[in-house]
């Protein structure tokens, strides 16, 4: 996605800098833990409440769900 957090997502370009990540043992985070309208947020939107579950995750917080697990 672009830097303003919107836009299409781009996994495999995510994928590959994770994987130079991982290679020089530098540790990530992902920035935007939210119910944003934007492609970053992770969650749908007005899962705000606290009683979320993974069918409330977006295409974006799926894909960070399975790295993180990784």
């Amino acid at each position: 996605m672009a830097a303003s957090g919107d836009g299409d997502n781009d996994f495999a370009s995510a994928r590959a800098f994770l994987e130079v990540l991982d290679d020089a043992g530098i540790s990530w985070v992902f920035w935007n833990y939210s119910d944003d309208w934007r492609t970053s947020g992770v969650w749908t939107e007005g899962t705000t409440d606290g009683s979320w579950t993974v069918k409330n995750l977006t295409p974006t917080g799926e894909w960070i769900r399975s790295e993180i697990r990784k």
